[in-house]
């Protein structure tokens, strides 16, 4: 992680959702992720540098799913958009096993995911 996102990673370390939103709200800059739903009881506050993934259809020699994962540093928070789709998975145990070796923070996914 580099100082400017070592930076960032600290200022928000601590704070829950629901302040980061208002103070989002007070300063007028648009932040919503709605639709957002925990698929852990997490015990802490996760954050970290967002390593962010957009999936299209797949091209010509197709790719697989974690085509990405070895991009991805230690800290970093994978925010996957999938368009919300949930007739296809793009995270499932293998994935959530192998980036808890890597020391990833967390996944996001706007869509579905297999566990």
């Amino acid at each position: 992680m580099n100082l400017e996102d070592q930076t960032l990673v600290a200022l928000f370390e601590g704070l829950d959702t629901p302040g980061v939103s208002d103070a989002l709200d007070k300063l007028g800059l648009p932040g919503p992720c709605l639709g957002v739903a925990p698929l852990d009881n997490y015990s802490k506050v996760i954050v970290g540098p967002a390593f962010t993934v957009q999936y299209v259809t797949a091209s010509v020699p197709p790719g697989t799913v974690g085509d990405f994962i070895e991009d991805v540093a230690p800290g970093d928070v994978v925010v996957i958009d999938n368009g919300g789709r949930t007739d296809c998975t793009v995270w499932g145990d293998i994935m959530t096993q192998y980036a808890g070796t890597r020391q990833i923070a967390a996944t996001v996914i706007d869509g579905v995911a297999v566990t």
